[in-house]
């Protein structure tokens, strides 16, 4: 069965045993679970949003979720919407910000990030 993604890091990848195309629910489902927390997930769901995939589970959507958030994106843009922007770097949030944008953190992220846990760690202690 053909998976959803050629990327390295995917979850995908790494989860042997799932029909990434079944017929059954449930089969779906289990596909979409694994999808949580790959850290490509946005970006593989943003890119069969865009290419309007039919069948198969993307980015822990199925097919019939990534129906209806086309229909909605397209709403949304139609209303003057703009694309994501890029992530603002060197604060805690930038990371998650680059997480959901499909972008891999920065260097400057990823050291306030850990200025961030270090200096919570120091209050609680």
């Amino acid at each position: 069965m053909p998976k959803p993604t050629t990327h390295p890091d995917a979850h995908c990848l790494t989860t042997p045993g799932l029909d990434w195309h079944a017929d059954d629910t449930r089969d779906r489902a289990a596909a979409a679970y694994a999808c949580r927390g790959c850290p490509i997930q946005l970006a593989c769901a943003e890119a069969a949003i865009s290419r309007h995939e039919t069948w198969g589970v993307w980015g822990g959507f199925d097919f019939e979720d990534i129906t209806q958030h086309q229909k909605e994106r397209e709403r949304r843009w139609a209303e003057g919407a703009t694309p994501r922007t890029k992530a603002t770097c060197g604060t805690r949030g930038g990371v998650n910000k680059h997480y959901r944008n499909g972008e891999k953190p920065c260097r400057t992220c990823l050291d306030a990030l850990n200025a961030s846990r270090k200096s919570r760690a120091k209050v609680a202690a």
